[in-house]
């Protein structure tokens, strides 16, 4: 045993020698004589034999004491003054060596209390014998654990420096154990990370509400390493914290596993740009926000970009992509660091415009954003020029939810649509108002087709030159039993905003033909008339019905929107005896190539070129070309729109072929065409 391992068992025993000799001297004055001798209290020889002395006593439970205080007191003292002198001769013992043990030269009271003396003190240092050698095998399980994991093990006090760093350290954050023993725990953390913890994080954990820490530490190289560090609190049997021992591992991969997860979940691949979930949760905040403080308003702008479809369609989807990171990048360009620019979807865009004072903030910004994208935008090598529809609605419309702002601002998006492009519109609710009209009218829409409840209305078709009814043009009416007669310039829109046109189309041609059908059938000896019927690309004939005597509508754009398919179709009508006139013919593409690849039979002049031909020189020339051109290519030609006798003779002279309008007759119904069948038959009777 070491001389400062010695001294440190002595001290113990010295101290518990203070706590027993105090009890000694309250039962036995006459030995609290001997303990508080001052002189002789510092030397620990003496104060050994007190002890030992008082534990004969209570081993001998008093009865060998009581004679001695009785008979030999004052020899006792002097004996064991003079025992005590023999123990100050022995250098073993004056230097605290206590496996030396005391010499028993007597049989008497003496020489027992010097053998209860050796055999206290053996017991003593076999006790501290088995401790010593308990807690260095505790240490070596300890040293053998942290030495051998990848975890930072970490011993301090509170408040106190690092008392102990365990060497993995080394590999998890570049520094030596040595670096950073006896420094603050809170050294090698991010700024951040470090003011967070000591103002709340740490408290919790000496309070025992808390056992787990996520933080940023510096590795000794420069970059921040995510740790989780779990801390364990060791307390003194008053419940007072007296040692921290903490754990740390690397979480890096995971925190970079969460972010991107995070990423991916609130932010458009794409763009970058945040996506529909996070800029829910912000307007939410905005929201908020505004009604705690209603001078802290907000605006979203919606927009749609006018044409990206159709650079989509042109240039594939690698541009169109491109395409889009262009246009974020530009609306970044255009609000301020605190806004917010989100994809939703497709070519949708939004702003979140914050702290605003007045909606004049926010129409500033949709100018700005027009201005910006009146330069063209260079994309891989494509010069692209697109504009945006913009919706504008503001806090001051009073909202509580998400979702009715992204409406709101979609109804007055739609309205600048319809304005034609690279406008915005403020939303007001009437706005609102018209939209659930429009929903309600559809609604109404879906019900009536469903039930078959749409009416079919003939308007003639005259021969010019002749002046009879050669055929009829099928057209819907919808008799709404609330609302009365709805307009087809009304419905027929909202068909084709709801992807109704073709069952509508389905409607009009089964109907017209079945009736058509009915009527040969019923006047057979009528002369023959074809019946046109309007139809999209999507659907080109009807069964049950003679071909050569049905001709179908079809519109420019029809034809230009599936050029290749069209073509396939339409010839497999012309195959068929079905007659093809090209609908509304100037108002379109206008383009003569494909009238020469397309089976098209008939040129139908559009109205509005008919209705100015009297009074514009313009006007009647264009019609003058195209009734030419027909002849040229070998076509009929139909004018429609006729209202006054003056438009009639123009066509005449031109040598138009058909003519249609309200001068000739109105749309009729059933009965009226069945009357005007029946007319040619009363006449030969």
């Amino acid at each position: 045993m070491t001389r400062l391992r010695q001294r440190s068992v002595l001290r113990l025993l010295y101290a518990s020698t203070l706590g027993f000799g105090a009890l000694v001297g309250l039962a036995f004055p006459p030995f609290a004589a001997l303990l508080l001798d001052t002189e002789r209290a510092l030397e620990p020889s003496f104060f050994a034999l007190c002890l030992a002395a008082g534990l004969l006593v209570g081993w001998a439970n008093c009865r060998l004491f009581g004679r001695v205080i009785a008979r030999e007191l004052g020899c006792v003292v002097r004996r064991m003054r003079a025992l005590h002198e023999e123990v100050l001769r022995s250098p073993e013992l004056t230097d605290g060596d206590l496996i030396a043990p005391l010499p028993v030269t007597s049989h008497d009271v003496i020489g027992e209390i010097a053998g209860a003396f050796n055999t206290l003190a053996q017991g003593v240092i076999d006790r501290l014998q088995r401790a010593l050698r308990d807690a260095r095998e505790s240490e070596a399980r300890f040293r053998l654990l942290t030495e051998n994991v990848g975890d930072v093990v970490c011993l301090h006090e509170p408040n106190d420096p690092l008392a102990y760093v365990s060497p993995s350290c080394a590999a998890l954050l570049g520094y030596a154990p040595e670096t950073l023993l006896h420094t603050d725990p809170l050294s090698w953390l991010h700024p951040d990370d470090a003011v967070r913890l000591r103002q709340g994080a740490l408290r919790e954990v000496l309070a025992g509400t808390r056992d787990t820490l996520t933080y940023r530490a510096r590795h000794k190289d420069g970059r921040d390493v995510w740790l989780e560090t779990r801390v364990r609190a060791v307390r003194d049997e008053t419940g007072r914290t007296v040692q921290l021992i903490s754990s740390s591992r690397d979480i890096s991969e995971r925190v970079a596993a969460q972010a991107a997860l995070e990423r991916s979940t609130l932010y458009d691949a794409l763009t970058g740009l945040p996506n529909r979930v996070l800029f829910h949760d912000r307007l939410a905040g905005a929201i908020e926000r505004e009604k705690r403080r209603p001078d802290n308003g907000f605006a979203v702008l919606s927009l749609d970009f006018d044409r990206f479809k159709a650079v989509n369609d042109a240039f594939g989807h690698g541009v169109g992509d491109a395409l889009l990171g262009a246009i974020a990048e530009r609306l970044r360009r255009c609000v301020r660091p605190s806004d917010t620019v989100a994809r939703l979807g497709g070519d949708e865009f939004t702003l979140l415009l914050t702290d605003l004072a007045d909606a004049g903030e926010a129409l500033r910004a949709a100018e700005r954003v027009l201005r910006a994208f009146q330069t063209p935008l260079t994309v891989r090598g494509h010069t692209l020029k697109i504009s945006a529809s913009i919706g504008v609605t503001v806090s001051a419309t009073g909202y509580d939810h998400p979702e009715e702002v992204l409406r709101d601002a979609d109804i007055a998006m739609y309205q600048a649509k319809t304005q034609g492009r690279a406008g915005y519109r403020l939303f007001s609710p009437t706005m609102r108002d018209r939209v659930l009209e429009r929903l309600a009218l559809e609604h109404d829409l879906r019900a009536t087709l469903a039930y078959g409840a749409l009416e079919v209305v003939y308007q003639p078709i005259i021969a010019v030159q002749r002046g009879v009814t050669v055929g009829v043009e099928a057209l819907v009416r919808w008799p709404h039993p609330l609302r009365g007669p709805v307009s087809p310039a009304v419905f027929v829109p909202l068909a084709e905003e709801a992807g109704l046109i073709p069952e509508l189309d389905r409607f009009v041609l089964r109907r017209a033909c079945a009736q058509i059908s009915q009527l040969r059938a019923r006047y057979p000896m009528a002369p023959p008339i074809t019946l046109s019927v309007n139809l999209s690309s999507h659907s080109f004939a009807q069964p049950g019905f003679a071909a050569s005597d049905l001709k179908l509508e079809i519109t420019e754009r029809t034809l230009m929107d599936q050029t290749e398919t069209v073509a396939q179709v339409l010839s497999q009508l012309r195959d068929l005896g079905v007659g093809l006139h090209l609908d509304d013919f100037g108002t379109g593409y206008s383009s003569l190539s494909y009238l020469q690849h397309l089976p098209v039979s008939t040129l139908k002049i559009d109205r509005s070129f008919v209705e100015r031909m009297t009074e514009s020189a313009e006007s009647a020339e264009l019609v003058r070309t195209v009734v030419a051109m027909a002849k040229t290519l070998e076509l009929e030609v139909v004018a429609e729109g006729i209202e006054t006798p003056e438009q009639l003779r123009a066509l005449q002279e031109l040598g138009c072929d058909y003519a249609q309008g309200h001068l000739l007759s109105k749309p009729l119904p059933l009965a009226g065409l069945e009357q005007l069948l029946r007319a040619p038959l009363a006449t030969t009777r």
